[in-house]
C-alpha cells in the first residue's frame, strides 16, 4: 500500500466518496501538488474517479465494497449541497 493511500485511510476517508476539498485537507500544499499526488494515485489503481473532483479508493483498499446505490447517492447530495 502507498503512503498517500495510507495517508487518506488516516484521515477517515475510507468505505466513502472523496471530494477535492478532502484531499486538500489531507494533502497540504498547492493545488499541482494534490493533482500529481492524484494522478499517481489513478495510475497505479489506488484511487478511482467517479466523476471531476470525486474519488473513491480501490475495492480492495476498503473495508467493505460500496454499493452503487450509496455512490450515486452521494454524489447526487454533493452536487445539490455544493
Amino acid at each position: 500500500m502507498q503512503k498517500h493511500t495510507v495517508q487518506m485511510i488516516n484521515h477517515g476517508l475510507l468505505n466513502r466518496v472523496i471530494r477535492d476539498i478532502d484531499l486538500a485537507a489531507v494533502f497540504q500544499g498547492s493545488p499541482a501538488r494534490r493533482y500529481a499526488i492524484v494522478n499517481k494515485a489513478l495510475k497505479q489503481g489506488a484511487l478511482i474517479r467517479l466523476s471531476r473532483g470525486y474519488y473513491t479508493l480501490a475495492p480492495e483498499q476498503q473495508s467493505h465494497p460500496l454499493s452503487q446505490y450509496h455512490l450515486a447517492n452521494s454524489l447526487a447530495w454533493y452536487r445539490i449541497v455544493m
